[in-house]
């Protein structure tokens, strides 16, 4: 995801790339925008997240 494509991320009834399926908008809608999120936080948050340390509960 970049700037360029942030608008794209919506379902094609509010003129983005994903497809929503017959009488439902708001779940995919939601789905969208969850995904969206998640890709935006990860991209921001990128090095913090892959320098945590590797202690699942371990010593």
């Amino acid at each position: 995801m970049t700037e360029d494509n942030l608008n794209e991320w919506a379902v094609r009834k509010d003129g983005g790339q994903f497809d929503s399926f017959t009488g439902a908008t708001i779940t995919p809608r939601a789905v969208v925008k969850a995904v969206k999120n998640t890709v935006e936080y990860v991209n921001n948050n990128r090095d913090s997240i892959l320098n945590q340390p590797r202690n699942c509960g371990g010593e």
